[in-house]
């Protein structure tokens, strides 16, 4: 995990590049000639707000003046493979499938589109529905730009006004580092508009490892192979494993597991879709994202997430220790020796100081076998922990498989900034093995207010008098960026108003999840009105993944002039760094006068961004 705090000190509260908002013209068109912005990296200033603009509520009329284009990829490395693409932007034009309306996506020389591998959706936040299924796509000259058709079984037109996202997967990254330039267009707006982002040289995932079942010459065992995402994957990955000479790897699909170990997921929810080379000792595992006990997995592997690939039934080589593993997200191979340690690390979900809800990953490996009974971690100073909510922080061997190896912590003992995780001595304690990695997962977490390097200290009884996890910085609290709105009607005092708010979160957020009981937040403000916290069903939306949230898992309080929801409902929905949400909002009583500002902060981007909300009719 010691890479994984490299990618956190290094970016501060934005991880993996995040695109910034859009240039935008006037007439609703897609900034068409506008400068284009940066989607890579770090901005320069704060986050720029736009206003999306009120939807007129004269039958026939155009939608928002004003366009808005966000994007983000879900690696960022040159040549990574198995990349989605997804951009959002508020369509000048309705999109048909009547029409069969087009979205096209052109990438820089070197991109790869795929036009049979998908998925792909395009999809109009402000009303929940898309204009697909999309079951097939065209390539353009050499790959590099992909057309999407609205059209299929129950294919929806998506006004004009409307906020669009657009969802492309199975791409690969052009070859060279540096500033690149996605071109997005309509059928209706083929000027189209060009976001700008940059691609880092070939990365390598960090601090790998490989634990054994047995060590034996020749002997047939599990190999648990862990490792840091330098950059994440959406839906399917393939990971490369190339192991020493007479090594022999199953043929079988059902021999391989991968789990998220940075997530409150059951273990080994995703398995493998196909595995090439077999009995051989260079194999490369297409891994997909699955079900387990019929939900949906809801969680993608994010940059810096800690990842295991559990394999069943391989044969040790004869002789030599050389391994090395590659993912599509990370194409650089990287090398290690079979039984060789990795480093302790810390991963937040947000690294703005004071923000709240933050989950932290802290792994470690046990330094002797013993039934894990305690870990006590001396956070920072100033560090508060979730208050009227049972813990549910986790304990997890991640070489081991099964959930009876992931444990819920049933005590936790709060002194100051330190916290002491005890198991129970009577249910489900068990054992990890000298040499295992172990993942500790804290939920609810305010982190301290003051800015710069900062560090926990570990202590378990694996071995482990006390050591320090590597530092990890702490940048002033942000706002959302790309904030604007989409509503039904702008008019002075109207009533039963739905709102669409969307925004581009720099700190991440959880919400929900069998273990974390302290679910993020979103508040949105705007003097003067009203809004209801019953009787509606309102929506929490990822759209840079696709997962909702809504009702009865969101909870509304307050009412009048703010409205902070939050969801602890069962299923977990992660928005890691640079993600777009959208937040419906229904039965909302407009301000009885126009002109005021609506503003949406969260529980990790505590500083209010603000927009203009007034008479759209």
């Amino acid at each position: 995990m010691g890479s994984r705090q490299r990618l956190v000190a290094a970016s501060g509260a934005v991880l993996g590049g995040v695109a910034l908002v859009a240039a935008v013209a006037a007439q609703g068109a897609l900034a068409a000639g506008a400068a284009p912005v940066r989607a890579g990296g770090r901005p320069s200033a704060a986050p720029e707000t736009r206003a999306i603009g009120g939807r007129r509520t004269v039958p026939g009329a155009s939608g928002a003046t004003l366009a808005l284009l966000t994007a983000k990829l879900s690696s960022y490395s040159a040549s990574a493979t198995d990349v989605t693409y997804t951009v959002s932007f508020v369509t000048p034009t309705e999109l048909s499938p009547a029409a069969s309306s087009t979205i096209t996506l052109t990438g820089p020389a070197g991109t790869a589109f795929d036009g049979t591998a998908g998925p792909w959706f395009v999809r109009d936040d402000s009303t929940g529905g898309n204009c697909g299924p999309l079951g097939t796509a065209k390539l353009g000259s050499g790959s590099a730009s992909i057309t999407l058709t609205c059209g299929g079984a129950g294919a929806a037109p998506i006004p004009a006004g409307d906020l669009v996202t657009v969802s492309v997967s199975s791409v690969t990254n052009a070859p060279s580092a540096g500033s690149h330039s996605l071109a997005v267009s309509t059928s209706g707006d083929p000027a189209g508009a060009t976001v700008t982002y940059d691609l880092t040289a070939a990365s390598s995932v960090g601090s790998a490892m490989v634990q054994q079942s047995t060590t034996a010459a020749g002997a047939t065992g599990t190999w648990a192979i862990g490792f840091v995402a330098t950059n994440g994957w959406e839906y399917e990955t393939q990971v490369h494993v190339d192991a020493p000479a007479g090594t022999s790897f199953p043929t079988s699909t059902g021999d391989y597991c991968l789990s998220d170990d940075g997530t409150d997921q059951a273990r080994c929810w995703s398995g493998a879709t196909s595995v090439t080379g077999a009995p051989g000792n260079d194999v490369v595992v297409t891994i997909a994202v699955g079900f387990g006990n019929g939900e949906y997995i809801t969680a993608p592997v994010a940059a810096g997430d800690h990842v295991t690939l559990t394999i069943k039934d391989v044969k040790n080589p004869a002789s030599g220790d050389a391994v090395s593993v590659a993912t599509g997200a990370d194409p650089l191979a990287a090398h290690l020796a079979l039984g060789a340690p990795a480093a302790a690390g810390v991963a937040l979900s947000s690294t703005q100081a004071g923000a709240k809800e933050v989950a932290y990953e802290i792994g470690f490996t046990a330094a002797v076998t013993q039934k894990v009974s305690t870990v006590r971690l001396a956070f920072p100073k100033g560090t508060k922990f979730q208050a009227g909510h049972k813990p549910y922080d986790v304990v997890r061997d991640d070489a081991a498989t099964g959930s009876e190896n992931t444990l819920p912590v049933l005590t936790e003992a709060q002194s100051g900034s330190t916290l002491v995780l005890t198991t129970s001595s009577t249910y489900g304690r068990f054992t990890i093995d000298a040499g295992d990695y172990v993942t500790v997962l804290v939920y609810g977490v305010t982190n301290p207010s003051g800015l710069g390097a900062h560090q926990v200290v570990v202590s378990t009884n694996l071995g482990h008098k006390s050591f320090d996890l590597p530092a990890f910085d702490l940048t002033a609290a942000a706002k959302v960026g790309a904030l604007g709105i989409v509503a039904s009607s702008t008019s002075a005092g109207a009533t039963k108003v739905h709102e669409t708010i969307s925004f581009q979160v720099s700190g991440g957020l959880t919400f929900g999840g069998a273990y974390s009981l302290a679910p993020s937040t979103v508040t949105v403000s705007l003097p003067g009105a009203s809004f209801a916290t019953s009787g509606y069903c309102d929506e929490i939306l990822n759209d840079t993944t696709g997962n909702a949230t809504g009702c009865p898992q969101v909870k509304l309080s307050g009412g009048k002039g703010t409205l902070t929801l939050e969801d602890d409902g069962y299923a977990q929905t992660r928005v890691t760094p640079g993600d777009e949400v959208t937040v419906s909002l229904s039965g909302v009583t407009n301000p009885p006068a126009s002109g005021d500002a609506l503003s949406v902060s969260t529980s990790s981007d505590a500083v209010p961004a603000s927009t203009s909300y007034s008479d759209g009719g």
